[in-house]
């Protein structure tokens, strides 16, 4: 279920997100597209909160949603600032979601829009119930591994549908999925990608070439060679995947 303090969140990153988007109109003073914007990245958002809601509940979980940050100090800031180095981690949380998205922006002039600022957990909510001998609520990493890649591929989803209809506002939408779906992808910190990797990395090669030959093709050529190219590559992930790590650990 989705609650109050999850849904201001999503209004936050729907306004970070709808900020990194209009980067370049709010340079010259236009501020409507930012609306826009944050309104699609609003409806893109809660569409995939409400797959990953119905993936968790499956398991008797349910999925809360955060800003991404971290109160973790990483080693290489305790290596630039000497009086952090006893220290294991800040008093107060780092706001990522906020720190990340704008210094990209900012460094690369509106080319790179870091779209990844929330992160989920999987909590119990239903101890007592059982399924094929074990607690719903006992996740394994593969559960979680499918939990966290039913995001993405809404976002992925969503932009194909999004760029067939094209025009306008859909082309914004299919760009701000993808993107969406291909930082989340990263296999970093909290994000759908950790989770993923973690829990099956033959999944996650899969997913991320996917999504990231998709990323590169969509404004290029037509949609159904775009999606050809992204599964040969993506299966071409899985195999290499698989004899670099899976093959080695047997």
């Amino acid at each position: 279920m989705i609650r109050a303090k999850e849904i201001f969140y999503f209004l936050v990153a729907s306004i970070v997100v709808g900020y990194l988007f209009a980067f370049k109109q709010l340079l010259t003073g236009n501020l409507s597209p930012w609306l826009n914007y944050s309104i699609l990245a609003f409806i893109m958002i809660i569409l995939n909160a409400l797959a990953c809601e119905l993936a968790v509940l499956r398991f008797g979980c349910d999925a809360e949603y955060r800003l991404w940050g971290t109160r973790n100090i990483p080693w290489t800031v305790k290596k630039l600032f000497s009086h952090l180095r006893e220290k294991e981690r800040f008093k107060k949380e780092v706001p990522l979601w906020l720190i990340v998205p704008l210094v990209c922006i900012f460094a690369t002039l509106g080319l790179v829009k870091w779209l990844a600022v929330l992160v989920f957990e999987a909590v119990p909510v239903h101890l007592s119930r059982m399924k094929k001998g074990r607690l719903y609520a006992e996740l394994t990493e593969w559960d979680l591994a499918l939990i966290a890649s039913l995001g993405p591929l809404v976002s992925v989803l969503l932009a194909v549908v999004s760029k067939i209809i094209s025009g306008g506002l859909f082309e914004v939408f299919a760009t701000m999925n993808i993107w969406y779906a291909f930082f989340n992808l990263l296999p970093l910190s909290d994000f759908n990608g950790a989770k993923i990797f973690y829990g099956s990395k033959i999944l996650w090669a899969f997913l991320f070439i996917f999504t990231l030959v998709i990323l590169i093709l969509l404004g290029i050529t037509n949609i159904v060679t775009t999606l050809i190219a992204a599964a040969i590559l993506g299966i071409i992930a899985v195999v290499l995947m698989f004899l670099l790590f899976e093959r080695k650990s047997r």
